[in-house]
């Protein structure tokens, strides 16, 4: 996908006004509404909505699935969760009632992207197969942006075996998506967010930057805000606290912006890891806005997140009873959810607070769940599966330094064949004016010429 450019957008805004019919018009303002969602979020919602009301009076049955799931996008950008899930059923019952086989598996994708960023991640992985089974009836080849979403789905769920997977999967078809803007910088940002897993956080941010460049030039500000999100944590593990906080500040204000109240809380949260070590006092204001946000939001996920962040603090402070409580309340709902990363961190500081209490036999018993989640994160399967992907990426990286140094060395050819073409005609020049001047010195002139008869 090619995010259109402003010259794009003025074309359909003229077409627009151009219509002669409800339906003529009702088609255009749906092409725009798509065309913008990543964009203007806000506009891509208005503009869904004036379809659909014309559509009471008009036919207009095979744009409204646009419509329906341009405004799902708009609202997912804007954390209006549930009613981004209506609008992207209803453009699912659309598509179905069209027989649309591939209108139905990208309504699939889209609501299976609503409940990732809901953190419902079960649901989500349920949809993405669903779509990647449509996209295996519909053609033999490959997708990868489904094969990614999935990978992405795992690596939340702290199945990293699986989700190196189907990023491999994907890095392997990365020569077929060149054009495709808002996939290939999806896979950059999948990519720095395994490699950071996996603690390799200078490979992460050069997958991270590439993808936040892509965000950038196609305007897709709510990618780019998740993006520069992303960034600021891996910086933030390198101890480069200033150059995250600038990253976190200019993703907290760019979902500011368009009301993504789940990205502001997410921000927040990362904030208050980075002043909590950095010392600067500020953590736990940071921590409990998050926490309310996420409560808002009923986001389990967040909310586990942001209690692991306020026991932090209360540890710091000598409070371990409150951060007892809030580890307690943290494990049950990772617990439930079956969140691997953030039980393995529960583990952790259960394990530190009730050593420093003295109770070494539960702080061992601890520590050691702690070790086996870790292990199941980081197994020798996943350190080959990396091992791979860095060899995908180099070979990737070498092919296309063969290729730039190939073009460059065409480039250099065809300057020194034009530079000598120049100086053959500079040399044919001189020598055809020496020539000039020395008939002129031979011929004899009109008063020789006189003198001689």
């Amino acid at each position: 996908m090619k995010t259109k450019t402003s010259n794009d957008i003025s074309i359909l805004e003229e077409k627009i006004l151009q219509a002669s019919t409800d339906s003529e018009r009702g088609s255009a303002i749906a092409e725009l509404a798509c065309s913008v969602k990543y964009s203007d979020p806000e506009r891509a919602v208005s503009l869904s909505d004036q379809v659909i009301e014309l559509s009471l009076t008009a036919d207009l049955k095979t744009v409204l699935p646009k419509c329906y799931l341009s405004k799902a996008i708009g609202l997912l950008h804007m954390s209006r969760f549930k009613v981004a899930e209506k609008s992207a059923k209803m453009g699912l019952t659309s598509c179905r009632q069209l027989d649309d086989q591939t209108g139905v598996r990208n309504a699939l994708n889209v609501l299976a992207s609503i409940y990732f960023r809901r953190s419902k991640y079960a649901a989500a992985l349920e949809h993405y197969l669903e779509s990647l089974e449509i996209h295996k009836q519909l053609t033999s080849t490959s997708d990868p942006g489904i094969l990614s979403n999935i990978g992405a789905v795992y690596l939340q769920l702290g199945d990293t075996d699986r989700a190196l997977d189907y990023f491999t999967q994907v890095k392997m078809l990365e020569n077929e998506i060149n054009e495709s803007a808002d996939l290939k910088a999806s896979i950059s940002l999948n990519m720095g967010r395994i490699y950071s897993r996996m603690g390799m956080y200078d490979d992460a941010l050069e997958h991270l930057k590439e993808g936040y460049e892509i965000y950038l030039t196609n305007d897709m500000k709510q990618a780019a805000a998740s993006t520069a999100d992303s960034i600021g944590n891996a910086m933030m593990e390198l101890g480069r606290y200033d150059e995250a906080m600038e990253h976190f500040k200019t993703a907290i204000s760019s979902f500011t912006s368009f009301d993504d109240l789940k990205g502001e809380a997410l921000v927040l949260s990362n904030m208050g890891k980075c002043c909590l070590l950095q010392e600067s006092g500020k953590a736990m204001e940071l921590y409990l806005e998050s926490l309310k946000k996420f409560r808002f939001l009923r986001d389990s996920h967040g909310i586990a997140e942001a209690l692991i962040g306020i026991s932090l603090v209360m540890i710091d402070l000598g409070r371990n009873d409150v951060a007892l409580d809030r580890l307690n309340e943290a494990y049950s709902i990772a617990e439930k959810e079956e969140l691997k990363p953030q039980l393995s961190e529960i583990h952790k500081y259960l394990a530190s607070i009730l050593e420093n209490e003295g109770k070494f036999d539960a702080a061992y018993q601890h520590l050691m769940i702690h070790s086996d989640i870790e292990k199941s994160l980081r197994s020798e399967r996943v350190a080959n599966s990396l091992i791979n992907l860095r060899v995908i990426n180099h070979t990737e990286r070498t092919r296309k330094e063969m290729t730039t140094c190939l073009l460059r060395n065409i480039e250099l050819e065809k300057e020194k064949d034009e530079l000598e073409e120049i100086l053959r005609l500079s040399e044919d020049e001189h020598k055809k004016d020496a020539r000039g001047e020395l008939h002129a010195h031979a011929r004899p002139g009109p008063r020789d010429r006189t003198r001689s008869h």
